[in-house]
């Protein structure tokens, strides 16, 4: 009946470990953990989101969204830089939260970063389903699955019908997981080479063939891309 032992118990906060006493093996070097970091920091939604973002939300001015977005990084990337020289025998938002803030507060920074995980896997399933099926069947796949199995959805961010090509990368990249962590950073290491010079070239492209008046847009008739200009949409978008 007395509340003190339970309220104590939400804020006490745990010693940090060591990895020898974590019992985890450590495998990974250097550049493991860079790649781990670039593919955290670097997703599908670079190539999926950007385009209709910038004809729907923010126009040229999604510049600007990046370098918000990259000073959020990199800044995220100092925190974690500090807690990881302080605290070296962790490395999760979780473990570092229950030593300095207590139980609690790694029960809600937990409960956020699998849910922020189970957005991000789904969202990317769903981006290499789409581009695969188009790549190399022509959108045969998904159109299949929109007729057969479909359950008629109403809710705006549920497809409506059962992606079985996601699901079966899903299980992949899960096997891949299970087949080891050394493992699973190579296959990503050969990925994110593949991401590294693909945003390369469209960077240089870009440079090759852009052209500054691309920044400021004319005034599209209807007003339905926005008024024009470098902030078609305004300070919202």
């Amino acid at each position: 009946n007395n509340p003190v032992p339970f309220l104590e118990r939400l804020t006490q906060r745990r010693a940090p470990l060591t990895g020898a006493e974590e019992g985890l093996n450590r495998c990974l070097g250097i550049f493991d953990l860079i790649v781990s970091g670039f593919s955290t920091m670097v997703g599908a939604g670079i190539f999926v989101i950007t385009p209709v973002l910038i004809a729907t939300t923010t126009g040229p001015a999604m510049v600007l969204s990046y370098l918000l977005a990259g000073l959020a990084f990199l800044i995220g990337a100092a925190t974690y830089t500090e807690l990881s020289g302080r605290f070296p025998g962790i490395g999760s938002g979780y473990s570092y939260v229950y030593c300095v803030m207590g139980e609690l507060a790694a029960v809600v920074i937990g409960t956020v970063v699998i849910l922020d995980n189970l957005i991000a896997i789904s969202s990317l399933l769903k981006s290499v389903s789409i581009y695969f099926d188009q790549l190399l069947f022509g959108g045969t796949i998904i159109a299949w699955e929109k007729e057969n199995l479909s359950f008629g959805s109403d809710i705006p961010w549920l497809p409506g019908y059962f992606d079985l090509f996601a699901l079966v990368f899903l299980l992949i990249f899960g096997a891949l997981n299970l087949w080891g962590v050394k493992q699973t950073v190579v296959a990503s290491a050969i990925l994110n080479t593949i991401v590294l010079f693909a945003l390369l070239l469209i960077i240089v492209l870009g440079f090759v063939f852009g052209s500054p008046s691309n920044l400021t847009l004319p005034t599209p008739p209807g007003g339905e891309y926005g008024e024009g200009g470098f902030l078609p949409y305004g300070w919202y978008g």
